[in-house]
């Protein structure tokens, strides 16, 4: 297992108990080929693990410069201050009506 996505199958196999899409049963020992392909040893189904890795931002400020749109925080306290915004402008908008 020398390539950094074996590194990284092995070690979530570690962490996580696998089994089989199809049977359910346990993939524990079950060899992973070259491919990262692994084949239950119950029915025969075969499986492949994808590795992927994300990136997530030091900065969050520089990260929404790149994405140019609000964090889900952001976005919350942006909503926030609109229903504020639009009582404060209904109210208004009542008081000088009646």
């Amino acid at each position: 297992m020398g390539d950094p996505h074996s590194t990284i199958i092995e070690q979530a196999r570690e962490m996580k108990p696998y089994c089989c899409g199809r049977c359910g049963y346990s993939l524990d020992g079950a060899p992973v080929d070259e491919v990262h392909s692994v084949v239950c040893p119950e029915c025969g189904y075969t499986m492949r693990f994808v590795v992927s890795v994300r990136l997530a931002a030091d900065d969050p400020e520089y990260d929404r410069k790149v994405r140019q749109s609000l964090g889900r925080t952001e976005r919350v306290i942006t909503r926030i201050a609109m229903l504020i915004l639009l009582v404060v402008c209904v109210s208004a908008l009542v008081v000088i009506l009646f």
